[in-house]
Order: C-alpha cells, then sequence, then structure tokens
C-alpha cells in the first residue's frame, strides 16, 4: 500500500484556491501511483471557528466539494480522506470522508471532540476497503480514551486528518 500524507498548506476562508494547490499536489504525486491520500482536517476551508464563518463554508454531503474531491478520487483512482464542514440538520460538525478509487464515499466521520459552533460526533464507524477495516478519527479524537475505546478492534488503518497550524491559537 502507498500512502500519500498531504499536509496542505490552507488559506483559510479560501476553499478554491485550496482546491487549486490541492490539485497541483495530486498531479505531482499522480506519477508515484499512491493508494491512499490522507488530506488534513478542514482541508480546503480551513478550521474555522466563527458560526458565521462556519454557516459560510459548511455543505451537506454530498455537495460541491464531496464531488469536486470524488473527481479527483476518481481520475488518480486512490482513495482520498479529506476533512471539511458539514451542515446538517442537528448542526455544523467537523467531518472527514473517505472516497474509494471510484469516487463514493465510503465513511463519514464526526469529530467527537469539539467545541461550538461545531456539534461532537458521537460514532466511531469503519468500512470494510480492500486494504481491510479502515476507520477515521480526527485530531483530538485520536487523545480521547472514550472514543479510542469504540474503535472497531478488528482495524487494519485508522485515518486521522489533523490541522495544528492555527493562527495565534
Amino acid at each position: 500500500m502507498r500512502t500519500a500524507l498531504i499536509p496542505l498548506r490552507t488559506e483559510p476562508g479560501n476553499p478554491e484556491a485550496n482546491f487549486n494547490r490541492f490539485r497541483r499536489e495530486m498531479e505531482r504525486l499522480a506519477p508515484l501511483h499512491p493508494d491512499i491520500v490522507c488530506l488534513p482536517e478542514c482541508t480546503l476551508t480551513g478550521y474555522l471557528y466563527e458560526q458565521t464563518q462556519v454557516a459560510q463554508f459548511a455543505e451537506s454531503i454530498p455537495g460541491p466539494t464531496v464531488v469536486k474531491m470524488s473527481d479527483i478520487a476518481r481520475q488518480c483512482g486512490v482513495y482520498l480522506c479529506f476533512g471539511m464542514l458539514e451542515s446538517t440538520p442537528q448542526g455544523f460538525y467537523n467531518t472527514a470522508v473517505l472516497l474509494n478509487r471510484r469516487g463514493e464515499v465510503v465513511l463519514v466521520h464526526h469529530k467527537n471532540v469539539e467545541k461550538p459552533p461545531f456539534a461532537a460526533g458521537t460514532e466511531t464507524c469503519s468500512a470494510q476497503t480492500e486494504f481491510g477495516e479502515v476507520a477515521i478519527l480526527i485530531c483530538g479524537d485520536l487523545f480521547a480514551r472514550r472514543v479510542v475505546r469504540r474503535l472497531n478492534p478488528h482495524l487494519r488503518l485508522l485515518l486521522v486528518p489533523m490541522s495544528r497550524c492555527f493562527d495565534g491559537r
């Protein structure tokens, strides 16, 4: 299995520029034929703290971001894990999505250890892939024993998108 971890430099609140930067990285990586590409938490928007900003950029799944990322996964023939801001009837979530090589959503994880303006997820799920059972945690979830204990004990791969480049925080 060839894995590419991309610490994408994200400009907060500028998803188009961040997507273009990601697309260029994928063009550079494509000749290496990665099987799985993992991007940071809140990949295209950056980690936003203000409710108005989150509301501006949060989307449903599927939505425009998932469609664009699905196109990349399909074109490059990779599993793609990325973070995004999700809007649901229950509120906003800091979410990570795993797409398969056909660009299909195979797993969605809501960050469990999160503060407002986000709702906190309450589950850890996994999905069967060609690599075996795969799960996702997001950043702080990894350090919460109550969350880690809920993971499937038969996991083969755990993906953990993180964002640790906070301006002044």
